[in-house]
């Protein structure tokens, strides 16, 4: 039965490479399939970046990303698009979501007069439910829905089962995302408004690496952490900061993120 699931009409499953980086593009069709596999129906796309703490082709991560995070984000051009950084920004497995925000400044640009295809970009880190007693759904609907957001693009940490995914891949999906605590559900039958996630597994349980019968809460994550989410960060918002202002390219991006950085703007 499974087989015949993941299996034309149900799903399409299709490989390239792009900017020399191997590109995995999921389809799920069906219903019945999305059941099987444990997903929402939707594209599930995966960049195998290799090691990202390692990696030295910043250009062609940030130019591959941007080539399949476009045509999800196109469809609301010239509307409100809402950037939420999840996560918690004290540790540093679960900080990718405002480590990209803090890397994104679109008042900045907007003083800047640097044309954007959007008409507002608000960006927003809605913080942990364990700060801020809300849940991610509210406090991200709330804004949405004030902001009137065409489109909310999430960035998050996740955690896998499989160590060949741990911090090497950059996933991208347009039926939103499970926040990594699992109990934030961000899809667009919870915000109201479509949902496109980017998330990067920064972590894995314990069991899927040993046979000891450790509680499932116990998570694994490398101890080149900081690294893998310096270098995820900027390619993230890099590929972001290049769809919303076209006119930008790589070099002016790296300079621009940069200036952020070091607080000279």
């Amino acid at each position: 039965m499974l087989k015949r699931l993941l299996k034309p009409p149900h799903v399409k499953f299709k490989t390239l490479i792009s900017h020399k980086i191997p590109v995995h593009r999921l389809r799920i069709q069906s219903k019945l399939a999305a059941n099987a596999l444990k997903r929402e129906p939707g594209l599930y796309i995966t960049l195998e970046t290799g090691l990202l703490s390692s990696l030295t082709a910043l250009e062609n991560a940030c130019a591959c990303l941007a080539g399949q995070l476009r045509p999800l984000l196109n469809p609301f051009s010239g509307k409100t698009l809402c950037i939420c950084g999840i996560g918690n920004r004290e540790r540093v497995h679960d900080s990718l979501g405002p480590e990209v925000a803090r890397r994104i400044r679109p008042k900045l640009y907007e003083a800047m007069s640097v044309p954007s295809s959007f008409e507002k970009v608000a960006v927003v880190c809605p913080g942990v439910d364990g700060q801020t007693n809300l849940s991610c759904e509210t406090v991200i609907a709330g804004i949405a829905s004030k902001i009137d957001a065409a489109c909310i693009l999430t960035i998050d940490a996740c955690n896998c089962s499989n160590a060949e995914r741990l911090c090497s891949t950059i996933q991208v999906s347009d039926s939103g995302m499970q926040t990594y605590s699992g109990t934030g559900r961000l899809r667009q039958s919870t915000l109201g408004v479509p949902v496109v996630s980017i998330v990067v597994p920064t972590m894995m349980k314990a069991n899927a690496v040993s046979r000891k019968n450790f509680d499932d809460s116990l998570f694994l994550t490398p101890t080149c952490i900081s690294d893998v989410v310096e270098a995820a960060a900027f390619v993230i918002a890099c590929a972001i900061t290049q769809i919303v202002y076209p006119e930008l390219d790589y070099e002016d991006c790296k300079q621009c993120i940069g200036l952020f950085l070091n607080g000279v703007v």
